[in-house]
This record gives C-alpha cells, sequence and structure tokens, in this order.
C-alpha cells in the first residue's frame, strides 16, 4: 500500500480540518455549552428548592386548614350549646310571663269579688235591713204584744 502525494496530503489536509473544528469547538462551544448546562443545573436545581418550598407550604396550608376545621367545629359546638340555653331560658321566661299573667288574673278576680262584696256590703245589705227593718215595724205596729214579747226575748238574751 502506496499512498501517494497527494494522497497523503488530503489524509493531512482531513486531519488538520478535524483538528481545527475540535479545537474551535472546544475553545468557543465548549465554554458555552458548559455554561448553559451549569445555567440549567443552577435552575433545576431553584426549581427542586421551589417544588419543596412549595410541599412545605401546602402542608402548612393544609395543618392551618384542619386547625381552622377544629375550631369552626368547636365555635359551632359552643353556638349550638349557647343556642339551646337562649331557647331555654326564652322557654322558661315565657312560662315565667305565663305563670305572672295567671297570677295577675287570679289577683284582678279576687280584686273584682272583693269590690262586689264591698258593694254589697255598702249598698245593698243596708237597704235590705232598712227594708227588713220597715216590715218588721209595721208587723210589730200592727200587733203590739208580739212586738212587746220580741224586744223582751232580744233584751233576755243581751243580759244574758
Amino acid at each position: 500500500m502506496i499512498f501517494s502525494v497527494d494522497e497523503i496530503f488530503k489524509f493531512l489536509n482531513l486531519l488538520l480540518r478535524i483538528g481545527l473544528v475540535i479545537y474551535l469547538v472546544k475553545r468557543y462551544a465548549v465554554g458555552s455549552i458548559m455554561k448553559y448546562i451549569g445555567q440549567e443545573k443552577t435552575a433545576i436545581d431553584l426549581l427542586q428548592q421551589q417544588r419543596i418550598q412549595l410541599r412545605q407550604e401546602c402542608e402548612q396550608v393544609e395543618q392551618t386548614m384542619k386547625d381552622e376545621e377544629k375550631i369552626f367545629q368547636a365555635m359551632q359546638e359552643k353556638f349550638a350549646a349557647w343556642d339551646k340555653s337562649v331557647n331555654a331560658a326564652a322557654f322558661q321566661e315565657q312560662a315565667m310571663c305565663k305563670e305572672r299573667q295567671k297570677k295577675m288574673n287570679l289577683l284582678a278576680n279576687r280584686k273584682l269579688e272583693s269590690i262586689k262584696r264591698r258593694h254589697l256590703m255598702q249598698e245593698e245589705i243596708p237597704a235590705l235591713i232598712e227594708q227588713a227593718t220597715k216590715d218588721l215595724q209595721q208587723a210589730f205596729q200592727e200587733d203590739k204584744a208580739r212586738g212587746q214579747k220580741y224586744i223582751t226575748k232580744v233584751l233576755d238574751a243581751l243580759g244574758e
């Protein structure tokens, strides 16, 4: 295998070109590519840190929501107990009002009866006594002996 000079120079020319391409790639492209790869790694690391931080924030938000749900449940229970006690107090107050109303009606009825009795005592009984007195006087005046017996009987009863 004998190579001609022309083939050797072509081969050397090819090696030179390949070497030049490798040199240029190493000199200019590798630095840019490494810089780009470094930036991408930094971006990936930053995104992973953000993902971790967001996961922690989500867990904190979920925990806060659970805590607030517990607080809400406790407040609902307290409100239900308060509402029950208020309703019980209102029912008791209503019952007391009805009881007071019954007492007032009873007192009003007693007062009315008292007024009726007083009216009877002040107006009707004196009129009845006066009428009875007139009837007795008339009866005793008609029969004087009978009147005298009655007076004697009353004086004897008073004397005893």
